[in-house]
């Protein structure tokens, strides 16, 4: 049987949650006794309970604004393991101190500029909410970017880099000189109203990671002209309400979402597959230019309003 050595033993201990973990460890034989005063940065917070556990710790880790800072003689640094304003990142720096979590607040772009900083992992919210800078580039790095942080923005154009794995809601709600986009092939999730009242943007290319599509992401006047939903993507209600859309093709979705296409005043065909088995309700509600549709064979229900008011539809025909 194979037993681990007191190296070995010390990697084991960067993966345990709990102080009674690391007591039990030492307990188990003799040579293990020292372990924790080889610990050169806790891996777990301090607490009250356990300011003794780690005795030797050179770099005091901290999980939180709350947590206590040791006074021992042998800690050298501390780092931030919790989000922190580019501000006190700064600040730290000068310390020695490391902050692995980066967030660029409005705050911080009113003190530092529009230029995004190079170690920021976060754009926070309304970072740049009514910001007049046409152009703002995002540096490979940044990985969260939060709610409203452009809302409103004058930019025309911007590329999310693919380090990016979560956009908050609302991120370019009212951007309406926005006419390009270049989203990550690492995102998951368009969250709602993302792209809502962007009146300047006619084209956006879904990477083929998004498995999802918020509520209202691309409504209320929203400049998209075409789009096609793919089998991996699940639409949400109100996704494209009230939006500029001439076209929408369906492929591989079994259901057509509630209110997706409502008030849509300028679509005018609407494409399905053979997957589609269901439409929602007011799914196509006061399509008003809507003349052609392709129904397909598979088609079981057709839900309350799907197409009412949607008078210029000269051709349905029901499988």
């Amino acid at each position: 049987m194979t037993r681990l050595d007191v190296f070995s033993l010390q990697i084991v201990t960067t993966y345990l949650v709990d102080s009674i973990d690391f007591i039990n460890v030492v307990c188990v034989c003799k040579k293990y006794e020292y372990v924790l005063e080889r610990t050169r940065i806790n891996p777990i917070q301090i607490t009250p309970q356990n300011t003794h556990l780690f005795p030797n710790i050179q770099t005091q880790n901290l999980f939180s604004p709350f947590d206590i800072q040791l006074t021992n003689t042998s800690i050298e640094r501390l780092q931030f393991s919790y989000p922190v304003t580019y501000n006190k990142f700064i600040e730290e720096k000068k310390r020695f101190n490391v902050c692995r979590f980066v967030k660029y607040t409005k705050e911080d772009r009113l003190k530092y500029g529009n230029t995004i900083p190079q170690n920021v992992y976060c754009i926070d919210n309304n970072c740049f909410k009514n910001c007049k800078e046409h152009v703002v580039e995002i540096p490979f790095g940044v990985q969260v970017i939060l709610n409203d942080a452009f809302k409103c923005a004058h930019i025309q154009e911007i590329a999310i880099p693919d380090s990016v794995t979560f956009l908050g809601d609302c991120v370019f709600n009212g951007c309406t000189n926005l006419t390009r986009v270049t989203l990550p092939s690492s995102l998951k999730y368009i969250p709602s109203q993302t792209f809502k009242k962007c009146v300047s943007l006619k084209e956006v290319e879904i990477p083929s990671s998004v498995t999802a599509i918020g509520y209202d992401c691309f409504g209320d006047d929203c400049g998209i002209l075409s789009i096609v939903v793919t089998p991996n993507i699940c639409v949400s209600l109100n996704a494209f309400e009230s939006s500029d859309l001439n076209h929408i093709e369906f492929i591989g979705q079994v259901y057509i979402a509630d209110y997706v296409c409502r008030y849509c005043l300028l679509l005018k065909s609407v494409k399905m597959d053979t997957t589609v088995q269901g439409i929602g309700s007011h799914s196509f509600y006061q399509c008003e230019q809507l003349e052609y549709i392709d129904v397909p064979s598979s088609l079981q229900i057709i839900n309350t309003s799907a197409f009412e008011n949607a008078l210029p539809l000269r051709k349905f025909v029901i499988p």
